[in-house]
């Protein structure tokens, strides 16, 4: 006799997959397609979201450089933050599946000569956003993030992203003169 599980009556036992050798069924999504995350889970669209003050000059001076609202929002946290993205990060940010908007944002940058591309890992493309048009858009002409890295330091960057890309209601401070003030007078650090 079959005990009954949980899964009974809501999914079809034939699209189950295996059993397990602890008696757990083995899940899968049906292929081609994946199964949708739960709501809690999925990605945000940030694209209304505040962002922590983002000076409007900034996305101004981006869009001049051919880039849509939600394009210049998520380089200019790229630029700040890190200086290197991947397409899983940008697809989070702006909430979209691969596709379109992805490959138009991508093959733009390439072609501009905003940033480079390397393959990592499993297929996985990494970009250095490396252009002093960019950066001197942002008035950050100077800002080490665009600069090659070893890979310990990018894969530090790329943590920095995925952290203020999930906590965009933060504030950061961005520039050395910030947090030299931070320090200063909310710590009561003295220069040495």
């Amino acid at each position: 006799m079959a005990v009954p599980t949980p899964l009974d009556g809501v999914c079809n036992r034939d699209r189950l997959g295996r059993e397990s050798p602890d008696r757990i069924r083995y899940v899968s999504a049906s292929r081609g397609r994946s199964a949708t995350p739960p709501t809690h889970l999925r990605p945000r669209n940030h694209a209304g979201h505040s962002l922590a003050m983002i000076r409007p000059e900034y996305l101004e001076a981006l869009g001049d450089l051919g880039y849509s609202q939600q394009e210049s929002r998520f380089l200019y946290l790229a630029a700040t933050h890190s200086g290197y993205f991947t397409l899983r990060q940008f697809l989070d940010f702006t909430g979209t599946a691969k596709g379109w908007n992805v490959h138009q944002f991508t093959s733009k940058s390439i072609r501009l000569g905003h940033v480079r591309v390397a393959t990592c890992g499993y297929r996985t493309s990494l970009f250095n956003l490396y252009s002093r048009k960019v950066y001197g858009a942002l008035d950050r002409d100077n800002l080490r993030n665009r600069r090659r890295l070893s890979s310990e330091l990018i894969r530090t960057r790329l943590l920095i992203l995925d952290f203020v890309l999930a906590h965009p209601g933060l504030e950061y401070l961005e520039t050395e003169a910030e947090k030299v003030a931070c320090f200063h007078e909310q710590l009561g650090v003295r220069e040495p």
